[in-house]
Order: structure tokens, then sequence, then C-alpha cells
């Protein structure tokens, strides 16, 4: 049995999480829970009860396909996957998943984020990144998509991008098959800098910060960017699909792009039924020869894991996102499925305990602050996400790490708070899981006695794994000495504008989600500037931490730029101005065996529909008899 805290570590008291049928009892810096549970055999009902991450497999699949065999170790539960394209056959239809319904179809003028994840399919963007694979992992860097080439000007205050000739959008009415050019780019960006809950990543108009001043076409071929300051991470930001996407000049009044599609990106959204059901056909004058592979794409929409996972070991759906806790023991029951590992961590930023910041905040202090974040328990709370002892026990290496305020898998400029503390500096202490010393902050700080409303919603709308999460914080507070206030609210009614969008004017503490974006600057202007879409803070960070910001955004040179990001780290460690939560394992998923290239190539920032699906290809050889 592993230990989640090392001898020299403050111990916490006794204490059990009861959650329906799961217990979790820290005994002297010893997790319990996890023998027990893999001592008993796992139900479909108590999956759905059971706590662990529902891991997008589409996310992970990065690396290792099955083995033939189930097994007691890593060598009989994983194999290897090769890139199989010389073998690819067109045909079929895949049957894939989707684990929640869309409002709607149009990131430009609809802000939820399950919009984005459905209009990647069809809808293209200016620049796209470059696929890698399994040996050659993606980095970021771009190629073209609407756009053949690009030329960045001497003072690095302007952009001028050639747009592809003869690329069609959707056959059907309106569109008609008619060619993509300036117009229509013109059209999206007008949508984008003034409608779009994104704009303000781009638009300047939107957000002084914001790189963007204008585009424009001099002709139907040819976009010009003109911007406020030179931007180092501006085409990265241009190929991401949560932000410039090309809508048809046809979607100002031939359709609603809200409620249908007509992109000119691989796949064309065949039929959608509301709340059960996606069916994407292939673009049949796609601009890249031969693909896609596949006919087509069928994505149900599973919200309930028991039934989802019910579904995938039926074999009526060929991925899931099972829970890490449940994954090996699906695959010793279903030996022919391929056991995957993603090969490298991931990028995306920590959750975090974020803190109202109204006038009488008592989290003002900054020493209530570091409390807070050493009342959590890091290495719990990556074997509540990941389960990395689940899979050790297999026989798998499966290193963890520990988030700063940025991602622990953002290779090169993450310093390691656990293991490099020296590095991290005098803000190191404050991630280090420490309940004495929290308690003397508080009481430093008058705040021994404090009380404090603990916001989450309780649905797994963002995984399986959240209302768990939100359930065990508030425990690891309330040991920290604070009288917690449950506050379970509705996603949409109240989390979404109040929490999540509120800029931190609430009572209390909240549980807020991350995301990667394409550069960690979406993270620093998102969550760490006032003005930022889904901002962890109400008021500018200190100077010192501001204007490092600042300077990364403009720093071209990426040892001098990842210099600038770790000295963020050290300055927000003491300034704490979020509790990250966490960080991240090695991740796994699982699949039934049937689609060839599936983790050999590798996607780099989540628009897996435009990016890596066209590449996969149905091997019928694999299928059922």
């Amino acid at each position: 049995m592993r230990k989640l805290y090392s001898a020299n570590r403050a111990k916490p008291r006794s204490f059990e999480l009861r959650y329906g049928r799961i217990l979790l009892a820290h005994r002297g810096g010893i997790v319990s829970y996890w023998d027990s549970y893999r001592n008993r055999r796992i139900t479909r009902r108590r999956a759905l009860a059971g706590v662990g991450a529902g891991v997008g497999a589409a996310a992970l699949l990065a690396a290792c396909g099955g083995g033939d065999e189930g097994g007691s170790d890593s060598t009989s539960l994983l194999g290897v996957v090769k890139d199989s394209t010389p073998k690819a056959t067109p045909g079929g239809t895949w049957k894939s998943f989707v684990s929640s319904d869309s409002p709607g179809f149009d990131p430009l003028t609809q802000a939820a984020s399950t919009v984005p994840a459905i209009s990647n399919y069809s809808l293209s963007r200016l620049l796209k990144y470059e696929l890698g694979t399994q040996e050659n992992r993606p980095t970021g860097e771009v190629e073209g998509d609407a756009a053949t080439s690009w030329e960045v000007a001497g003072d690095g205050l302007s952009v001028t991008f050639k747009l592809r000739p003869g690329m069609k959008f959707d056959p059907r009415p309106p569109t008609n098959g008619k060619n993509l050019t300036a117009a229509d780019v013109m059209y999206s960006w007008s949508q984008y800098s003034t409608l779009a809950g994104t704009r303000g990543v781009l638009a300047n108009e939107a957000n002084p910060t914001a790189p963007i001043i204008s585009m424009t076409a001099p002709d139907q071929q040819t976009i010009v960017a003109k911007l406020k300051f030179p931007y180092s991470p501006l085409l990265p930001m241009l190929g991401y699909h949560w932000y410039l996407v090309i809508q048809p000049t046809e979607a100002e009044d031939k359709f609603n792009a809200k409620q249908d599609m007509r992109g000119s990106g691989p796949w064309l959204l065949e039929k959608y039924s509301p709340s059960a059901e996606y069916q994407f056909v292939k673009h049949p004058n796609y601009y890249v020869k031969d693909r896609p592979f596949l006919d087509g794409i069928s994505r149900p929409i599973i919200t309930e894991y028991a039934t989802g996972l019910s579904q995938f070991e039926a074999g009526n759906i060929w991925e899931f996102d099972v829970d890490q806790f449940d994954m090996i023991d699906v695959k010793k029951r279903n030996p022919q499925m391929e056991l995957l590992s993603a090969g490298a961590f991931s990028r995306n930023p920590p959750q975090v305990v974020v803190y109202g910041w109204k006038p009488d905040s008592p989290f003002r202090d900054q020493r209530v602050r570091q409390a807070i974040s050493m009342m959590l328990d890091r290495d719990a709370m990556i074997e509540l996400n990941f389960a990395p002892s689940v899979f050790r026990d297999q026989g798998f290496d499966v290193e963890t790490r520990w988030a700063t305020h940025i991602s622990a898998g953002e290779e090169g400029r993450w310093i390691d708070p656990q293991r490099n503390q020296k590095e991290l500096g005098e803000g190191a202490k404050f991630f280090q899981y420490d309940i004495a010393e929290a308690k003397k902050l508080m009481s430093a700080a008058s705040q021994a006695n404090l009380t404090s409303d603990f916001s989450y919603f309780a649905t797994n709308r963002y995984s399986s794994a959240w209302p768990k999460q939100g359930e065990v914080l508030m425990d690891m507070l309330s040991q920290g000495g604070i009288t917690i206030k449950p506050n379970v609210v509705d996603y949409d009614v109240e989390y979404n504008p109040k929490y999540l969008n509120g800029k931190a004017n609430f009572d209390g503490l909240a549980m807020l989600p991350s995301s990667a974006g394409p550069d960690i600057d979406t993270h620093f202007a998102a969550k760490y500037t006032k003005d930022g879409r889904a901002t962890y803070i109400a008021e500018t960070l200190p100077t010192a931490i501001n204007d490092l910001l600042e300077a990364q955004r403009r720093e071209f040179d990426s040892a001098k730029r990842n210099e600038l990001i770790k000295e963020i780290q050290r300055k927000m460690a003491v300034h704490m101005p979020a509790a990250p939560v966490g960080g991240l394992s090695m991740d796994f998923a699982i699949q039934w065996p049937y689609l060839g290239n599936r983790g050999w190539f590798v996607q780099y920032a989540g628009a897996t529909a435009a990016e890596l699906y066209p590449h996969l290809w149905l091997d019928k050889s694999k299928l059922p008899s």
C-alpha cells in the first residue's frame, strides 16, 4: 500500500468521508480506501456511485494499444500501436459518444463550453495545429487550414494571410458548395469581435489587453490582421477552435447557425436529435485528398456513467470515459479491448479553490489564502482524480506531479512544488500539506474561527468525479478549522453566471475549473487578469506579477519566455490569487480496437474532430463476426 504522506510531512487527524456506499479513510497518512475498493467487485451501479475521474478518451489516446489477454501486470494489459495508414481503407461509421448535449452550434454567438466541441467538426479556422504521433509529440506548431500561407511584418504589428483557393463549403443549401473567401472571414471576425464569449482573448475593441485591432480584406483571397502590440502566441490562438471559426456569410440571414451548421471542415452535421444523438458524415469536397477515411461518426448523447459503461461493454459504443478506478477491471472483463496510455502529461491547468473578493472578504488577507492552500492534500486529490495506485498495482510506472498556478504538463516552464521547492522559492511551503501551519496562519490573520460558504455544482457536467471533488475539498477545509457551509447550485442558473463568470463577486469559497487553451497565455489572460473571461480575480494582481504576465506575451524567444513564466509561478506561490488543487498523473483510456491509427496520431489542443478524426479508419478485420 502506497503512503500518500512522507514521514516528514504533517499528518492529518483521522477523518472519514462517506459518499453513498464509498468510505475513504485517512489514518496516519495512509489512505485505506484504495485497498478495500480493489477487494470488492465493481458493479455498474456501484461504478456510478464510485469516486473517480471520467478522463476523456478522445484527449488521451496517445500511446499504447491493447494486448490480447487480460492479466495482472502491465505487460499483458498494454500493447503497441503503429501507423496503420498504409493499410487504411475508406468507409464505415464510427460508433462514438458524447457526454452532454449542446445548446447550439455557433461559437461566435453562443458562449457555452459544449459548443466548440461540436462545431469543430464542420467549422474551419484560418490555421490548425500540426498533428503529432506517438513518436513525435505535437508542439503547438500551426499549419494552414482556410489560410495556406501567412507573413508576419518585421515590427510584429500585422499579419497577412492568403486564403486557400477553391476551399468548399457544405454542398447543401444555402451554401451550395461555394468557395470560402475573405467575405466569410470578415463576416466571422465581425461576429467574433462583437458577440463571442471569447472575444476578449483576441479582439482589442472588447478588451484593451487583447492583440488584434482590426481585420481587413484587400481582396477576396487576402486577410490582414493589425495588432496593438507584437503578440508571441498569436498564430496558435488563431488555430484554436474556441475562438475565430469561419462561418459562411449565409449565416447572417439564410440559415440559423445556432441550430445548424454549413461549414468547410471535414464533417457535415447530417442529423441532430436533441438530447439523443449527433450524426456526422464526411465532407465530400474536403480539401485534404482522400480524407476523411470514415464515412461518418455517430455520437449518441449519454449523460449517465452507468448507462455509458453498460453500452460500452456491450459494444454499442466503441469508446467511453471510463473512470480510472474501473479501467483495469473493465480491461480484464474485456481482454480484446485496447488499454491506452497518454504517454505524456496533459497541459490542462489545475482546478482551483477561488476566493470571493467582496470588500469585507477575509480572503483579502494573503495569510488566509496561503493557509487555504496548505489545507489541500494534493496527493490525495491526484489519487481521487487519476487513481495512480490502481495502475501501479498492475506494474505500471505511473508518475504524478503537483500543479502550481500552471499545468504540471507545461514542460520546460513548470516548477515542481513538491520535489523542487528550492527553485520555486519562498512560496513552495504554501503548496505543502500542513494543517498545523495552516491553522497558525489563520490565527495570525484573526480567522481561527472562520465560517465560509463553499459553492459548486453537483452534476457530472465536467466529469463523473466533479461532485466528489467538491465533497473532499470541503472536508479538507474543515480539517483546517474552517466551518464550511455547502452551497450546491444549479450550473446554468447560478454557477455559470455568478461563480464561473462572476469575477469573484461572491461570498466565501468556490470550486472552479480551468482549461488549457492553445497557449499558456490563454490561461493567464482568462484566469489571472481582471477583465479575463471566467477570471478568478476581481482586482488587478500586484504590479510585480502583472508586469510579468504582460512581458511573457511579448517575448518571442522561447527560453526567455519560459524564465518569465517560472518567475510568475514564484510570485503567485506567495500571493496565492487562487489555490491550485491537485495535479496530474499519467492517464489511461480504453476502447474497442476497431479504429486504425487510434492511439498513433496525437492532437495538440483539443480540435480532435478536424485534426485527428479524418485520419482514423475502420479496420473491418477486427469487428466482431
